[in-house]
This record gives C-alpha cells, structure tokens and sequence, in this order.
C-alpha cells in the first residue's frame, strides 16, 4: 500500500510487479529481494538510477512485455517498483474465508487517471462466480476502480481517497473473494462538485449529499471517506446477484437486509484498519437503534442509494449481524450469489438457516435482549418570571447517575428552542446539566435541582428516575437569563483572527497540519483549519481568552489523524502567552504565532 502511495499507482500494479521481479530472480520472498540488492549496492552498483540499471540488464523481457507503469506523466520501469518495494512494507493481510474454486490469476492494470473531467476507463469485466456456500478464491484482477475527482480536492485528499479505496479492494477480496470490475469512484470537492459528477457519470443530476451508490458509480463527498467501504460492499451486492433487480434497478429482498449487511461489512473493515473495533461499533449501533420505536418490518423496503444514517440503519446492522451469527460469516455474501439462481426467499433460507417468514418474530426477542427502550422524560425550561424560556437555545443533557462529566458520556441531549423538551432515556438514574447554545459558543447554566432550580455541582444535582414509563411535567426554573458572557460568545461581531505557521523541529512549515482551539471559558472547540503548503494558517477566534491549541496530522481524507497534545508543540513568536503557554488574545488581530512541532509527524502506511 505504501509504494502504491508514493508512486500513485494502484495495489494490484504493485503486487504484480513485485512477484515477478521476484520471479525473475528466482526469489520465494521480499525479505530475499532486500538481500539481493543490498549485495548489488555492495558490488558497486550504489547510484540514483542503480533501479534502472539493474532492470535494463536483469529484466529486458519484462520491457519488452509492457511491464513499465506510466506514474504522472514519467515511464517508471519495474526496477523502480523493485526499488521502493524493497524499502517499504508490503500491504497489510487480511483473513480470508476458504477458497474453493477459481486459481487467482495475475494481471497488471494501468492505474486510473487523476483528473477532474473524468475519461473512460475500462476495467476487464471478470466472469461472475456461481452460487456457493463457500466463497471462491478471489476474482482474477489486479484492476482497481477508476477514480475521478471533482471540484477543487487537495492533493492530499486525493493521494487519500485512493490509498482507501485500494485498501477497501484488497480487504474484501482478501476476507470474500470478490472483486467489483467495471467500478468508477467520483469525489466531489463539494455538494455542486457531485452534482456535476453525476450528470457526466449518471446521465442526470442526482442529490448525493454525502455518498451515495448508482449501477457501478461511487459519489462521495471528500470528506466522507468512511462511506466508501459502505457503498463498495453495496457495489459487492449489486455484483454478486448478477443484475437480479427490482424496482429501479435496486437489488432484490429486504431492504433493511440490503442496508444492515453494508453497514456491518463497513464495520468490518474499520475494526481490521485500527480505525474503531467491532465492539465499539456494535454498542454505537445498539445505542442509535435504541432511539428506533418502529419494528424491522417498517423500515422502508426499498434500498437507499446511500448509506442510512438515521436508528434505521443500525437497527438494520444489528439484525444483518443476528442473522451473520446464525448463518456463519460466509452468509454475509452468498446470500447475494444465491440471488443470481433463486428467488430472494429461497436464498434467504438457505444462506441464514431461517425463513424470512420467522425474522420479524425471532429478531424481536433478540433486540428485547440487546437493545434498552427508551421512554419520554418531558419537561419545559422557565425563565425567572415563570414564562419559556424563548430567547436562547436551551440544551438539557442527562447524565447516568455517578458518570463523570465529560461532553461524551451523556445518554442523550434535548435542545430547547420555546422552553419545552423531550429527554429519551433508557430505565436508570440520571442527572440534568442545562448550558444556553447559540451560534458560536456555548455556557454552561447549571444543574438541575429539583424545586430549588439551578445549582453549581453535578453531586449535588436532583435525580431523575426512569422506571418502566415515561415522565411528564418536569418543571426546570431558571434563577436568571443566561449571562452576558455567553451572550457575547455568540456573537460573530467579537471574533478576532489569529494566523501564524506550523513548523517542524527543523523549523521547516509544515503544511497539511490541522488546527483547532479550544476555549476554555466555554469548553468548545473552533472550527478548525489546515495550515498552507507555506505553512501558514489563519482561525477566527472568540475576543478576551487564553487559548491552547488542538494539531493534527492530515492522513485521512477527512484530514486527520491521532490528535497531537499539547506536549507535542509549543506555541512561539511574538505573542503574548499566559503562565500555562496558552496564547492570550485581547480584540484585535493576532499575527506572528509560531506553532512549532517537537517530533517529526508522519501518516502510518497501512
């Protein structure tokens, strides 16, 4: 993954070289080719084209036979590949399910063009495999979708997106033996971006909002990368039934089987990239599908082009994994080969143990076990004079009794626009915290404390019960208005600019740096920016603070990675700092601030 990084080319380019470099030598492994050219540096070959020399001498045939890639404009022949593989890891591993079929095949690909008036690129169209209980060895192509970008994405985000997509190819192929041929990714700089995208692509304009899967084409926004292994596997679907449709094209069966099995392959392959384990995936779904009311059977049943994001989908999610668990792993995509015989029913029985006619029935037992029901806590906020409160955006967040307080732990937030609110909660003990938002910034208020009204401290806060029905009428007295302090927070008029560079320990701009502050009187977050190639950045900052700053690496498409503490820089300049480093910002204008890394960042390869 990381030469296929470097030199811009696709994953499968790069395996296909490397085993035949590796033939031609007469290597069994990576570890030999390494020897090889370290004993050919030692024999006096140790220049900068010493990749080309040894190829034009050692692999003329494979000239001859087109074995050159063509990598932004420039002919790089195998021995570069040869080169960089040597200095590099090889791609990642991911388990695969038994293959008893097809022997995989080797095919070099020519890598797609990185453009944004998107050309034809044809991929060899693969046969499609035939329904089995057990997937076949991976389809024979080393081809990765074509992939075009729209609007004005940065050179980053670009490199990104598509070391993601060949890494979502290589882990389903890897863990299913499938591979989507004839398969076009449009990245969209912007909403207007994709609809350009679509037009072109589609035929038509469609609305993508984020992302979004049509007949073979991925639309998806740049910054909504963990949307790509969703519509892939949704591709997977569409692939695998062979065509076999209902209305508008869309794959046959329950819809909520066609949604919940996406999501899940999703989750599979953020827990096998690091990014968020099976198991925080599975409580996240547990807890949004607890705000779902409705039966399976009411989700809609028509497939959406694009991924759910309401409690529907991981609703959906949890029942595809219930039927995974009874039917084995390899279900989660012979029910779709099944597909491409036999009717959506009959495949349904076969793949997952279970007639659909039983699903509804036995799932609701399970999601009786595994899923909380929340009831209504119901309430209105009032001012001093005993009127709503109408003037401010009030936020009530509960927090489980004995939790610390933190912005992530709460069960659930109600926002309070005329006074009344509505709190969903699980059965337990809880305890209300009230802080006044508006655009900008946010305070808190205070704690709920029963007939007294407000008070300061969480351990001295009312409980609020929840046992087995909902609560109504609670009534929540404000001792005062919230306070001026808060009220200028929100307002755009007391905002200065602070702009500076991002260096290295070498004193070098640093550029692709995310930034962000925290403020600490109102505990939030500004919106962030990404520093300049020169790297320079400009935030707009709330007037009269003492502000740390939050860095970033900018790996991912979404254009971060782990967060950097504040250990890991120092902020410098001409700057006026507090006892504790952080910058002080007065009403004007701050320019000249240097945020200076202690330790060379870099993006872990995958």
């Amino acid at each position: 993954m990381e030469v296929a990084v470097r030199l811009g080319i696709q994953v499968g380019t790069v395996k296909f070289h490397a085993r035949n470099i590796r033939e031609k030598l007469h290597l069994e492994t990576r570890e030999q080719l390494i020897d090889w050219r370290h004993e050919r540096e030692a024999g006096g070959r140790r220049r900068a084209f010493a990749p080309l020399a040894v190829f034009t001498s050692y692999f003329q045939p494979a000239l001859s036979s087109a074995a050159v890639v063509v990598v932004g404009g420039a002919a790089i022949a195998a021995g570069v590949l040869a080169y960089a593989i040597a200095n590099s890891g090889e791609p990642p591993e991911y388990p695969a399910l038994p293959a008893t079929s097809e022997e995989e095949r080797d095919t070099a690909a020519t890598p797609p063009s990185a453009t944004r008036t998107p050309t034809a690129s044809p991929v060899p169209t693969a046969a499609p495999a035939p329904p089995s209980l057990t997937p076949p060895a991976p389809e024979s192509s080393d081809d990765g979708p074509a992939i075009h970008f729209w609007g004005d994405v940065p050179e980053y985000q670009q490199v990104a997106v598509r070391a993601r997509t060949a890494s979502v190819v290589e882990f389903f192929e890897a863990r299913y033996g499938v591979r989507v041929p004839d398969l076009e990714v449009h990245v969209g700089a912007d909403d207007a971006a994709l609809e350009d995208a679509t037009e072109d692509a589609a035929g038509v304009g469609i609305s993508v909002y984020r992302a979004r899967y049509v007949d073979g084409l991925l639309f998806v926004r740049m910054d909504a990368s963990e949307y790509i292994e969703h519509l892939y596997f949704q591709a997977i679907q569409d692939h695998l039934s062979q065509g076999r449709g209902g209305p508008r094209g869309r794959v046959i069966g329950p819809g909520w089987l066609n949604q919940g099995t996406a999501m899940y392959a999703s989750q599979l392959y953020q827990d096998a990239r690091g990014e968020r384990s099976l198991d925080e995936a599975m409580d996240s779904n547990r807890r949004r599908a607890s705000y779902m009311s409705g039966t399976l059977a009411q989700i809609a049943s028509g497939r959406s082009d694009g991924p759910w994001t309401d409690p529907g989908g991981s609703l959906a999610a949890l029942a595809a994994i219930w039927l995974v668990e009874r039917g084995g792993e390899g279900a989660l995509v012979d029910y779709y080969r099944q597909l491409g015989s036999k009717g959506w029913r009959e495949a349904f029985e076969g793949s997952f143990g279970i007639p659909h006619s039983e699903v509804h029935s036995a799932f609701a037992a399970h999601r009786a076990e595994t899923v909380a029901v929340r009831r209504d806590v119901s309430g209105v906020v009032l001012g001093p004079d005993g009127e709503p409160v109408e003037d401010w955006r009030v936020d009530i967040k509960a927090y489980p009794e004995g939790a610390q307080h933190t912005l992530v732990v709460f069960e659930d937030v109600a926002r309070s626009y005329h006074g009344d609110f509505t709190l969903r909660l699980p059965d337990g003990a809880y305890v209300l915290l009230l802080e006044a938002t508006c655009p900008g910034g946010w305070g808190q208020l205070g704690w709920y404390g029963g007939a007294g009204g407000l008070i300061t401290g969480q351990e001295d806060a009312t409980r609020v019960v929840v046992e087995g029905e909902s609560i109504e009428g609670l009534v929540i007295r404000l001792p005062s208005l919230p306070d001026e302090k808060v009220r200028q927070r929100c307002s755009s008029a007391l905002r200065v600019a602070v702009s500076g560079v991002v260096v290295g320990p070498d004193g070098q701009p640093r550029p692709n740096v995310y930034l962000s502050s925290h403020d600490p009187a109102t505990a939030t977050w500004s919106h962030g920016t990404f520093s300049a190639a020169d790297g320079s950045f400009t935030l707009s900052l709330p007037a009269w603070g003492a502000y740390p700053f939050g860095v970033d690496l900018a790996c991912d498409l979404k254009g971060m990675s782990t967060p950097i503490d504040g250990g890991e820089h120092v902020i410098e300049g001409d700057v006026q700092l507090d006892a504790d480093g952080l910058l002080v910002v007065a009403d004007e204008d701050v320019a000249g601030v240097i945020i200076r890394l202690r330790h060379a960042l870099s993006c872990s390869s995958d």
